[in-house]
């Protein structure tokens, strides 16, 4: 269980950036709001870290390394980050919000068949093997980190324990 944010979403929602936060999800990191990016009228992912003194140096510099390896990837398959600072001394990282169902969810609800099953997880596999040429390592691919959208194109998401390697193709990928 995460411990309370340090500022409920209507403290968050008083600056120029965003509001309308609403709580999609609670993850080891951090808490998940929906929110509405004002510049740009977009509906936007924001992840907070517990603040307040909540979160530890440690847990702070492996959530910016998170957006910064996250950040690197433009795929179609992959969650594309926008922002990243600090709303009411609670670090975010605002990124895609993809209107959908955790990979798993996805695929009981819609019972699909095996080709269908397989097309995903190339698809999933596509995103993954971009991120590695790239030289970035997920670590933590699972069901609930990939998201699967109303048309049926999953994207993956969740970058809290990547690795970057600076040559990808001489470093073990582990």
């Amino acid at each position: 269980d995460l411990p309370p944010i340090g500022a409920d979403p209507d403290a968050l929602s008083r600056n120029d950036k965003y509001d309308r936060l609403v709580e999609v999800g609670r993850g080891g990191m951090g808490i998940v709001y929906r929110a509405r990016q004002k510049g740009l009228d977009r509906s936007v992912a924001l992840k907070v870290l517990p603040c307040g003194g909540q979160s530890s140096p440690e847990q702070v510099t492996r959530f910016h390394r998170e957006a910064h390896a996250a950040a690197r990837l433009h795929h179609p398959g992959i969650v594309e980050i926008y922002d990243v600072g600090e709303l009411a001394g609670c670090p975010y990282i605002a990124m895609e919000f993809v209107e959908g169902l955790r990979l798993d969810e996805h695929v009981r609800r819609h019972e699909l068949d095996l080709r269908a099953r397989l097309d995903l997880l190339r698809r999933v596999a596509e995103a993954v093997d971009h991120a590695h040429r790239e030289g970035v390592v997920h670590r933590d691919l699972k069901p609930a980190n990939v998201l699967v959208d109303p048309a049926g194109r999953p994207k993956v998401a969740d970058f809290g324990l990547a690795k970057e390697v600076s040559d990808p193709a001489r470093e073990r990928l582990t």
